[in-house]
Parts: C-alpha cells; structure tokens; sequence
C-alpha cells in the first residue's frame, strides 16, 4: 500500500465512520482495511480512531491526521490535473461519480472509447447519487458527475444535459404482472418495489403520476420498499421476489433480451412522463484535462445512440 492509498483510507474511513463501507468504497478487505490504521497508528504513536459497535470515529489525533490527509490529498490531486493539463491527460487519473444504475449501460462503455485515446489513463469511479456528487465536485474530489438533476443548491456548478433515459418498471418471469398489460403505474405500485436511491424531485414526479386523472385518495402503495446503491442488488432481489424494479431502461436491454426479467408495460402517456434528463455536472472554476473533454463526448455520443432506441 503506497503513502497515497494510507492517506485515502484514513479520509475515506472518517468520512464514512463505518470499517466494512470504507474497506467497499475502497475496494479492499475489511482486514487490510484495520492492518493499515493500526500500522499507522503505530507509526504516530497514537490512537487515531475509537473502533465501536457503532462505527469507528476520528480521536483528536485522528482528526488532525485526517484533516492533514485531506489537504495533502487535495494537493496532490491539482498536482496531476496540472501536468495532465500540460500533457495532454496521456496518463494520469480522472475520477468520476455516477448513479449506479448508469455506470453500467452509459459510463463502461464510454470508457471503454475513452481508453483508445488514452491508453495510459486510469479512471476511478464512485457510486453514488447526484446530490451527494454535489459535495464532491465542490470539495475537489472528483472532475465531474454524471447522473439526473440533483437535489439541493447547485450555485458553483455547471449542469449541461446530454439528452434523456426513460425509467421502466420489470419483474421477474413468472410474477403475477409478467406477459401482461399495458398497466398504469397506480397498479404495479400495489407491489413492494425495489430501486436505487432518487432525489426529491423525481419521487414527486411519481406521486403525481400516480394519481394523474384519478379522482378520490391516493392509491394505497405496496407495504414495503428497497432502496440500495448496488444495481447488481436491484437485480438479486427482483429476481427472487415478487418485488417490482424500477431503472433506466438502458441497464435492462440485454436481461430483457435473455429473458431474465419482464420490462411491464405502461401506458404511453406514463411512458412520456418517464423521461428523466441525463446530466453532466462539473465545477465552474475548475478546467477539466483534455481526457475528460474527450470522455464527456464519448459519454454523449452513448446516451444518444442508447436514449433513441428506447424513445417512444
């Protein structure tokens, strides 16, 4: 482990106060995880965290080290945007945050054109939800965004549309709603659903739909929920439930393809209020290296060819 990943890790583990969600969002074990802080400690000759049944929290030695982390960090990272800027981005790293369910169907395979130009680039990406990327393109941590519109203040930052996904609802084979239809979302929402995390705005979309020209009370929804960062977890579940997913129809195709799972059938007037933007966020006063231009026109020229097939 270089001295760049200790620094990380000791961020990462106070920002999350949790030892198994930094070892995941580190991609490392959990063991690995501990043997690295008590080395450190070691080497400050200081207890740095308080590890308890509720998590782990910075000591005031910790928070010094940490916050000394951070800035380092920080440093760092301008260093290598600076001389990927002199050099063309021909190598160095470009981190990247993304709702889950779009890292698959959009960002990969952008990516994967992104690396015919820049063979040596290296590419971290972060899951999570637009609103959180908020704090982390203002804080420096990441070059830009790639999601929905996000909750919250958005003052500092630069939002630019590429174009538009729209939202399907699937089960698995064999569920009670499979094969059949068209159905309006106020029934299919009678089941328990399962879907990433959604900012404000679009769950009130929702709730609007689901009483759209209806009269009297709200429909009364399923009695329970799942809502979960990891799509692979989406899938898990709807395939051994009768819960009712809810994604970006591009993450699907090929499951629908290969009879996986059942895309139900909506009217084509829900279908039209389906439609969610797709944005790029980035910071106002930070340039972006010559490698994420290229990658956020990669990134464009995928959502239009993946968003036409499925526009109805």
């Amino acid at each position: 482990m270089d001295h760049r990943e200790e620094l990380e890790l000791l961020v990462e583990l106070a920002r999350s106060g949790n030892m198994r969600k930094a070892a995941e969002r580190l991609s490392i074990s959990q063991s690995t995880l501990s043997d690295a802080v008590t080395r450190l400690e070691t080497n400050y000759g200081a207890e740095l965290f308080e590890r308890g049944r509720r998590g782990s929290a910075p000591t005031v030695y910790g928070s010094v080290v940490v916050s000394a982390a951070a800035r380092a960090l920080s440093i760092m990272d301008e260093a290598q945007r600076e001389i990927g800027l002199i050099r063309g981005s021909e190598s160095g790293r470009l981190v990247i945050s993304s709702e889950s369910g779009l890292i698959e169907p959009f960002l990969v395979p952008a990516i994967a054109r992104g690396l015919r130009h820049y063979p040596k680039l290296r590419f971290r990406i972060h899951a999570t939800n637009s609103t959180a990327s908020i704090r982390e393109v203002r804080d420096k941590r990441i070059d830009f965004f790639f999601g929905i519109p996000p909750d919250g203040d958005t003052r500092g930052l630069t939002l630019r549309e590429l174009g538009v996904a729209g939202i399907v609802t699937f089960v698995r084979p064999g569920h009670p709603l499979a094969g059949s239809g068209p159905h309006r979302l106020r029934e299919i929402m009678q089941y328990p659903v399962v879907h990433g995390p959604a900012p404000r705005w679009l769950v009130k979309r929702l709730g609007e739909l689901l009483v759209l020209g209806e009269e009297g009370e709200p429909p009364a929804l399923g009695d329970a929920s799942v809502i979960v960062n990891d799509f692979s977890a989406v899938r898990a579940v709807v395939r051994q439930t009768d819960t009712v997913g809810v994604a970006v129809s591009s993450i699907l195709s090929a499951d629908f393809a290969a009879g996986m799972f059942a895309e139900i059938e909506t009217p084509d007037e829900e279908k039209r209020l389906l439609q969610i933007p797709l944005i790029i966020g980035t910071a106002e006063d930070r340039a972006l290296p010559p490698a994420a231009l290229t990658l956020i026109r990669d990134l464009e020229d995928v959502v239009t060819e993946l968003t036409a097939e499925r526009t109805p």
